[in-house]
């Protein structure tokens, strides 16, 4: 049976009710006002709720007639019943939780916009989304979603009808088979958890060329939900592409093995707060589109899981730190290019003779503490990636190891440091560096030497 959802409670409500009815439709109708109040309630719960943290919320209050009347007349558009119905109750809202209490950190964003604001962005000249992305200026951004580049849109046919799209950062436009009231009924539900817009269309894997499930969504049913339409997620999981985010090595717990070892060699942990944190699905998609290419499957399992992380130990005259960028910074993020280019504030130059230039289109992944040291990596023309370190700001070399095996040993060795000094010098190991290769053999007795060498 046809499934109709009617927005409005009042006369025009009731009619429409009426006509989807003699046509052999399922029928119902929801109150706006109603959805208010269970929004409401919803991050009066979220609030009380310590696995919780609100930090933005605010409902406005309903537009005025005169205001919506305005816009119409301003930009010659006639506005849906169903969002009259919304302005007629709240004219915008936003409401920003994050989850800290539970496993893993989940964040959450409702983010309704304005009459005034969604008009602007659907037809202003000025809005390069609307323009470069939509070419239609019948598309309305409706919702910004978490996390930023994802929107829902709203398509205005001629005859005042809506229909609802997912646009995601990849430029990705998919029907949402929701009706507007669906629509907000669920955004109420599932608080704006990133991307659940994912179970209302065709097929997931077309979110983007880089599509992967994130198991965060079994988290958030078992912990807050019971009610997503299991054929959806299975069909999320199907269109999977990444194996590895299911089947991961667990680098927290060889972290949190390797913590409590230091620990009963009684070493010094100067990281007061030291947390785990995974990138979600969605940041490590857009990551990949920003490259335009897929990461290796290792280095996805390592930063879904450990996203940024800060360690220093110290053990007599040994130390160690770790001091990885979360990958979001590192690529996708706000200060990707600034990153990308080692920019104002990170410059690094290679010194050749008196010609200094600049060291471009590599991305930094740790900064060393307390020097100017990194380790960096930089992708050829197929896609392959090369490990850098640096002690200075010209002493650069490239190291035979793969991003994820670097990964790998930066956690078993904890950060030792100055251990990738042993694998630039290899078999011609100097001295300092013997000295390091007797360090590992004190503190990480079972580590196999020759795989540094």
């Amino acid at each position: 049976m046809k499934k109709a959802g009617i927005l409005g409670s009042g006369s025009a409500g009731q009619t429409l009710s009426s006509g989807f009815l003699k046509h052999g439709y399922e029928v119902r109708q929801y109150s706006m006002d109603t959805i208010i109040k269970q929004l409401q309630a919803k991050v009066k719960d979220l609030k009380k709720d310590k696995r919780f943290q609100v930090s933005l919320d605010f409902i406005r209050p309903p537009e005025d007639k005169k205001e919506l009347d305005s816009i119409q007349k301003k930009y010659k558009r006639r506005i849906p019943a169903e969002l009259l119905e919304l302005y007629a109750a709240c004219n915008r809202t936003q409401i920003t939780t994050e989850a800290v209490g539970l496993p893993k950190k989940m964040k959450y964003a409702l983010a309704l916009r304005s009459p005034a604001i969604i008009f602007e962005l659907g037809v202003s000249s000025d809005d390069s989304l609307a323009n470069t992305k939509l070419k239609d200026k019948n598309f309305l951004i409706i919702d910004l979603l978490f996390p930023a580049g994802n929107y829902v849109i709203a398509y205005i046919a001629e005859n005042g009808t809506l229909d609802l799209h997912l646009l995601t950062f990849s430029e990705h436009c998919n029907k949402l088979h929701l009706s507007f009231a669906e629509y907000l009924e669920c955004s109420v539900k599932y608080m704006g958890i990133e991307l659940w817009q994912q179970f209302f269309i065709d097929d997931p894997s077309k979110i983007s060329d880089h599509y992967i499930y994130d198991t965060t969504y079994d988290l958030f049913q078992e912990q807050q939900l019971s009610n997503f339409p299991e054929e959806k997620i299975k069909m999320a999981k199907d269109a999977c592409k990444l194996s590895a985010i299911k089947n991961k090595r667990d680098y927290i717990a060889e972290l949190n093995a390797g913590l409590q070892h230091l620990k009963k060699k009684k070493a010094t942990i100067r990281t007061k707060k030291i947390q785990f944190t995974g990138a979600s699905a969605s940041h490590l998609m857009k990551v990949q589109e920003s490259l335009g290419f897929s990461l290796p499957d290792t280095v996805l399992s390592f930063y879904s899981q450990v996203d940024g992380l800060e360690i220093e130990w110290d053990l007599g005259t040994i130390s160690g730190s770790i001091n990885l960028l979360p990958i979001d910074e590192m690529m996708g993020g706000q200060n990707a290019m600034i990153r990308r280019v080692w920019g104002k504030d990170v410059v690094y130059k290679d010194t050749a003779e008196s010609d200094v230039r600049e060291l471009k289109g590599h991305f930094m992944l740790e900064r060393y503490t307390g020097d100017s040291g990194f380790t960096a990596v930089r992708f050829d023309a197929k896609h392959h990636a090369f490990i850098s370190c640096a002690t200075g700001r010209s002493d650069r070399e490239e190291i035979k190891m793969s991003w994820g095996e670097y990964l790998g040993i930066h956690v078993e060795l904890m950060g030792l440091w100055h251990w990738l000094s042993v694998v630039t010098d290899g078999k011609d190991a100097k001295t300092g560096d013997d000295l390091i290769v007797d360090d590992i053999k004190k503190i990480f007795t079972d580590f196999d030497i020759k795989r540094l060498l």
